[in-house]
Formats: structure tokens, sequence, C-alpha cells
């Protein structure tokens, strides 16, 4: 299980060009296709952490986050609907290489990929519940940030209400 690793630097209504400050719209889209082990090869060598083609394997359906006319994705997020339980189960989430950091070229990101899991949440009937597992040192931010809440030890929630904050914000 990989731990949750994403610092929110703000919630935007979309996303932040920084150089500049000019709200540019987004879009968002499932990864419709089999990531392969090439693939996430690939992603690394271009900067990205983790290895993408280990959600699908999971279950979990990928989105990627998109400037609207832009087709580098700017983040990614994976996720499965434990619907029985009624909640989903956020497994990954990561801003593009460009993105990380107070120097990245987009502000809103982390934000951004939190609400489309919350939002495939309602569509799921999940209510908006989000489960996650940040690494220890982010639960206070994801708190403060996202309204995030413990369950117990270090895995978290966004329930109804913080995710309706969410949607609001981005949606």
């Amino acid at each position: 299980m990989q731990k949750i690793d994403i610092t929110i630097d703000s919630l935007t209504e979309c996303l932040i060009r920084r150089n500049t400050g000019e709200q540019v719209d987004t879009e968002y889209e499932l990864v419709d296709y089999p990531i392969t082990s090439q693939m996430a090869a690939q992603y690394k060598k271009d900067g990205w952490k983790f290895d993408w083609s280990i959600p699908q394997k999971d279950g979990c359906e990928v989105y990627e986050l998109f400037v609207a006319g832009d087709d580098r994705p700017q983040g990614r997020v994976a996720f499965k609907h434990l619907c029985s339980d009624y909640f989903t189960y956020l497994e990954l989430v990561e801003a593009a290489p460009e993105n990380i950091g107070h120097g990245g070229e987009y502000e809103g990101v982390g934000g951004h990929l939190f609400a489309i899991a919350c939002k495939h949440s309602f569509e799921a009937g999940n209510d908006g519940y989000v489960q996650f597992e940040p690494k220890t040192k982010l639960i206070k931010h994801y708190q403060e940030k996202l309204g995030a809440k413990i369950i117990s030890g270090s895995s978290m929630y966004i329930d109804t209400e913080a995710a309706k904050i969410l949607l609001d914000k981005y949606f």
C-alpha cells in the first residue's frame, strides 16, 4: 500500500499558472487503456515517482488531470469504490514532476485530484466519502487543507461535508 504524499498548496477554482497568476481551465479523463510496465518505466524516466501500472492491477480507476487544450497530464489519481463499505479508497495521487513544490508550474493540482476522487465517490453512491493512508508527516496538513479526519492510526477520510466543499471549489 502506497502512502499518500502530495502537498495541497491551495484550493483554487481551477489551476493557476504560478508565473503569471492566470487561472486556466481544466479537464480530466479516465485512463481507459492498460498502463503497462514499460509505460510506467517511461513515466519514471520523465520524473514521476510512482509506478502507475500497479493501481490498475489492483482494480483502481486512474484519472489524469489536464489543462484544457494541453495533452500533458498535470497529475494523476487512482481509486476504487468499495460500495459495500460506503467509501472510495484513494490508492495513489501524484502531481506531475513540473508541479511539485512551491516553484511548480501550476498551483491547485493536489486539491483538484482529491476533488476528482470525491466527485466519483458521490457518483458511485458513497456520499463523497474517500479514505486514504497519508504519510504521517502530512496528517495535520490534510486535516487543515481538506478537512480530512483520522479513522485510526494514520488512516484518514474525507466525509460528505468536506467532499462538498472540494466539489464546490473545483466543479
